[in-house]
Formats: structure tokens, sequence, C-alpha cells
């Protein structure tokens, strides 16, 4: 259950992000805009990880290199929403996100790209992504 709170938190989050950062975008170009929001987000973690008395940055050394450019990411994700909100709307374009983001994850499960378990795609989660596609299709109608 603490899962699908976190999960929905983190939709919430989303949402409103591409909200605040497409206003962002225009008052200045969307480079700075993912700049200024990386840069307002590493601030935030930073300070949340100071404060955290359980939380150690030792186990950095364990991690694969590839991955520690996961967050160089977010760079991208939020130049492409600031652009994908200006062209489409936020309903559209969180729509789009949610969907390209399940398809994307379906296909490294079922690969197991990236270290990731490899898991057989089951006919439920078709389903689902039909129904979430469906969705996104009539929101943009």
């Amino acid at each position: 259950m603490q899962g699908i709170v976190f999960a929905v938190l983190a939709g919430i989050f989303v949402a409103t992000q591409n909200i605040f950062n497409a206003t962002i975008g225009t008052e200045t170009s969307t480079w700075s805009t993912a700049m200024i929001t990386q840069a307002v987000a590493g601030s935030g973690a930073f300070i949340i990880y100071l404060c955290k008395k359980d939380d150690h940055f030792s186990p950095i050394k364990d991690v694969k290199p590839l991955y520690l450019f996961g967050g160089s990411f977010g760079a991208v994700v939020v130049a492409t929403s600031v652009i994908a909100v200006g062209f489409v709307g936020a309903a559209v374009s969180n729509a789009t996100l949610l969907v390209a983001q399940l398809l994307v994850v379906i296909c490294i499960e079922a690969f197991g790209v990236f270290d990731m378990k490899k898991q057989p795609i089951a006919r439920k989660q078709v389903i689902g992504l039909v129904v979430m596609i469906a969705g996104a299709l009539l929101i943009t109608m």
C-alpha cells in the first residue's frame, strides 16, 4: 500500500511539475527552464539529504557508472515536457507521457534491460496499455 501512496504522490508532482515548467518556459528558453528546475531539484535533494540522519552517501562507489547518468535524463524530461505542453497542453502531454512510460517499462522488464529482472509480458499488461492508449486518445478529442 505504501508503494501505491508514493506512486500517487509522484504522479501528482509530475503533473504539477509539467505545468510549472511550461510556465517557466514561457518566460525563459526551454534549456534555461531545464537548467533552473534541475538546479532547484538538486538543491532540494541535497537539503533533504543533509536533514536525514540515516542516509549514507558511501555506497555510490558500488553503483555502475552508467546508472549515475540517469539523473541527467531529468533535464531532457523537463525540456521535452515544456515543448510538449506548449504544443498540445498539459493533459494530452501528461497522458502521452504516461503511455510512453508504461510501454518503455514493460519492454525493459520483458527483455531484462538495465539489470532489471526479466519478466514476461502479461496479458493484463497489454490490456492495461491498450486502455491507457484509448484514454489518451479520448483526452485529445
